[in-house]
C-alpha cells in the first residue's frame, strides 16, 4: 500500500498501489560446492518479454583466472548453442579510463573472474525476446574482483529459434565454488 491523495481538504489514506512493471522470481541457485556449469532448463518461456539473471559473489577455482561465458539452448538444455552469436564485452578498472574490448562469434563472454577472489563478480545477465522470430538480444553488466574491474556487454543470437535455456560456464575449464544466480522473469506491463 501506498500512502494517497484524497483530493485537497480530504485526509490521504493507505491505498493499494498502481498495476505496474514487476520482477517474479523464476529460479534461485546457490552454489554450495565445485560445480563445472550453471544452468536455468526451465522457466524460460514467452511469458515474460525480458528474463534477467542477477549473479552475487561468483568465484572460481581454475588454475588462472577464466572468462565466464553464456550459451543457450532451445531445447530445454538437452543441446547448447556453442556458435551463431555476436557479442562485444569491454572492460575497465577504477584507476584507468580506457578500457580494453573484445568481440566474437562463438559464445557470450560475459567478464573475467580471478581465482579465489574475496567478493567474486556480481551483476546482471539480460535475455530479451526469447520467444522472438528474429535475434535474440543479450546485456550484461559485471563488477567485482580483478581490482575493482566493470565489465558490460551486449550480443545476439544470430538465429530466430525460441530460446528456453541458459548455462554459464567458465571458458578454461574450471569450476565455479561460490555464489547465487537468481532467474527472474520482468513484467513491463
Amino acid at each position: 500500500h501506498v500512502l494517497t491523495s484524497n483530493g485537497v481538504g480530504a485526509a490521504p489514506t493507505f491505498q493499494a498501489a498502481a498495476a505496474g512493471g514487476a520482477w517474479t522470481l523464476i529460479q534461485t541457485q546457490n552454489l554450495t560446492g565445485s560445480v563445472a556449469s550453471i544452468e536455468f532448463t526451465s522457466g524460460i518461456t514467452s511469458t515474460y518479454s525480458t528474463y534477467v539473471v542477477v549473479i552475487a559473489g561468483l568465484e572460481t577455482t581454475g588454475s588462472d583466472a577464466g572468462i565466464l561465458e553464456c550459451n543457450v539452448s532451445e531445447d530445454g538444455g538437452s543441446t547448447w548453442n556453442t556458435a551463431g552469436y555476436r557479442y562485444h564485452t569491454s572492460a575497465t578498472t577504477f584507476d584507468s579510463t580506457s578500457y580494453v574490448g573484445k568481440v566474437g562469434d562463438d559464445t557470450l563472454e560475459i567478464c573475467e573472474i580471478s581465482v579465489d577472489s574475496d567478493a567474486g563478480m556480481s551483476g546482471m545477465f539480460c535475455l530479451y525476446a526469447p520467444d522472438a522470430t528474429r535475434n535474440n538480444n543479450y546485456t550484461w553488466v559485471m563488477g567485482g574482483c580483478q581490482g575493482v574491474y566493470v565489465y558490460h556487454g551486449s550480443g545476439a543470437s544470430l538465429n530466430s529459434v525460441a530460446k528456453d535455456g541458459l548455462k554459464f560456464f567458465m571458458s578454461d575449464g574450471g569450476n565455479m565454488d561460490a555464489g547465487r544466480l537468481t532467474l527472474y522473469g520482468v513484467s513491463h506491463t
